[in-house]
């Protein structure tokens, strides 16, 4: 007796479920496997969602405790048909940059950084946007408005945790060196006209040009440039010479020198009448007077006046009326000439 053995094939199915998906639709996979067979695990082709969650492949079970297939990952088909059940990751949250001027004074924009990051994410510390701050320069960023934090120059790596972060501009105070003026004093109530003006803020070392008399004018008196003392006792700047600037500010005071003057006198030298003529004007070194004529009447007994002379014995230079005389650096007195 001849036994036929009978042989059976059977097919399983691979099958997609949402798994609470509130939106978009399973893939499906027509294919009939026989056990052994190797399915290729299909996508997220019907762009399943979930409110708050993120799609992560696929898993043997709906509470995602068996085993996870990523797309197009392979799957060994057993002995039964396979569903497969939608992974939901919760969706992570995300964090901003922001970047704060940390100052009111501050004018300009501060960068700004829209990206949504996630925790472990590195960021490009930015620079300073257009910020800037007067006196000021700028430093980077800190965590902290007090600079007490930690500080990312621009450019430099920062890792994400998990907040946001706000990053505070960091500004360092321009150190000022002082500056001095240097002032000019006419240093008399008598003089007339203006000193001279200096509005350059100097620093200590620098050099600046002496100025001359500006307007001022003093009668009697010959500007004799600057001095540091009212008194003239201090150090004498001429006009144009180069003034080193110390670590005050300085104040030059005019030197005013007199201007000598001489007089002419007329002299009788022994007139019996009349009077001597009277030159009552004060001249210069080198200035040419004129001289004065017999213009009192000047009279001697048995003589007859014959101009003036630089001596009474008339034995020095002789001036007519009208002639010229060069003044030199002492008075004159002039002797009546008799003939």
């Amino acid at each position: 007796m001849s036994c036929e053995m009978l042989t059976t094939s059977w097919h399983f199915s691979v099958t997609y479920d949402k798994n609470g998906a509130t939106s978009g639709t399973v893939p499906v996979d027509t294919n009939s496997y026989l056990s052994g067979d190797s399915a290729v695990v299909l996508g997220n082709s019907g762009n399943l969602a979930k409110s708050g969650a993120v799609f992560s492949g696929w898993n043997g079970k709906s509470d995602g405790s068996g085993i996870t297939y990523p797309a197009q990952s392979a799957l060994v088909v057993g002995s039964a048909s396979v569903t497969l059940y939608a992974v939901w990751n919760p969706v992570p949250p995300t964090y901003t940059v922001t970047y704060n001027p940390n100052s009111g004074s501050v004018t300009g924009t501060a960068p700004t950084d829209t990206t949504a990051y996630h925790s472990s994410d590195t960021v490009a510390v930015q620079g300073q946007g257009t910020l800037l701050r007067s006196g000021y320069d700028f430093g980077g960023w800190n965590t902290s408005s007090s600079g007490t934090g930690i500080t990312y120059p621009a450019q430099s790596p920062l890792i994400i945790g998990a907040s946001s972060v706000t990053l505070y501009a960091i500004w360092t105070a321009i150190p000022t060196m002082p500056t001095y003026t240097v002032t000019y004093n006419a240093n008399s109530g008598s003089v007339t006209g203006t000193a001279p003006t200096d509005t350059t803020a100097y620093f200590s070392g620098a050099t600046a040009t002496v100025q001359g008399q500006g307007s001022l004018l003093r009668s009697g008196y010959a500007f004799g440039g600057w001095n540091t003392s009212s008194a003239g006792t201090g150090i004498t700047y001429p006009a144009q010479s180069a003034l080193i600037i110390g670590t005050s500010s300085v104040t030059l005071y005019a030197v005013w020198t007199p201007i000598a003057t001489y007089s002419i006198t007329y002299d009788p030298n022994g007139a019996t009448g009349g009077a001597v003529p009277v030159d009552s004007n004060s001249y210069l070194s080198g200035v040419t007077a004129t001289v004065l004529g017999n213009s009192g009447t000047l009279v001697k007994t048995g003589k007859v006046w014959g101009g003036w002379n630089t001596l009474a014995n008339g034995t020095g230079t002789t001036y007519t009326a009208q002639s010229g005389l060069v003044v030199g650096n002492a008075a004159v007195t002039l002797y009546a000439l008799w003939i």
